[in-house]
């Protein structure tokens, strides 16, 4: 028989198993009702870095990605398991240039009105940015993003094709900025990197 000074001890230890037990039951379900997947009986996959644990993600998501660096530009490929698709994300590590629907745009400061931009590819003459809007605009490339006055978001579009062999593009934004030089170092190679992998049509290229 226990000590009378024990028994009221052993029912409070009773009572903090069962409510121990009750909470391990609360903190799962709740897990499973997020969509968290349990890494072990004491880990969920909480704020995981998909570039730095791909493996594990590809794993335990419907979710799988795969990042490639060449030169100044970046290309980052996300893999659906569910929907089977694909969006592949190509742009300058510095996130001032993108490609998207067979164009490049190169961002200024969004309040810049850029129609009236002048470009030149290497040593080539200079050319209007205007000049390409038809063409952008059957690629459904969104030279108009915004408000009256600022509708290009201050990015200048300049056509892939324009571009595939160049080394470097000089851009005046305005009549009243000066000009600026971007390179296209590793654009190329993983543009042609992304096809490889499946980025068709070009509806698969996202911002």
């Amino acid at each position: 028989m226990l000590p009378k000074f024990i028994r009221p001890l052993l029912g409070i230890l009773i009572a903090l198993m069962l409510i121990a037990s009750h909470l391990t039951r609360f903190v799962a379900a709740s897990v499973a009702m997020i969509g968290l997947s349990p890494l072990s009986n004491s880990m969920f996959a909480i704020g995981v870095n998909p570039l730095e644990a791909k493996t594990l993600i590809s794993r335990y998501s419907v979710l799988s990605y795969e990042t490639f660096r060449v030169g100044t530009w970046q290309l980052s490929i996300s893999s659906n398991k569910f929907s089977r698709g694909l969006a592949c994300r190509l742009h300058a590590k510095d996130h001032n240039a993108i490609y998207l629907n067979s164009a490049v745009g190169f961002r200024f400061p969004s309040n810049l009105d850029v129609v009236e931009a002048v470009y030149r590819i290497d040593r080539d003459p200079p050319r209007r940015f205007r000049d390409d809007l038809p063409d952008l605009i059957a690629q459904s490339v969104p030279v108009d993003r915004g408000p009256i006055g600022s509708a290009s978001q201050g990015i200048v579009w300049i056509p892939y094709a324009a571009v595939v062999e160049a080394k470097a593009i000089t851009i005046q934004p305005r009549p009243d900025k000066r000009p600026r030089v971007r390179h296209f170092d590793g654009l190329v190679k993983l543009h042609s990197l992304a096809i490889a992998h499946g980025c068709v049509p070009e509806s698969s290229f996202v911002e």
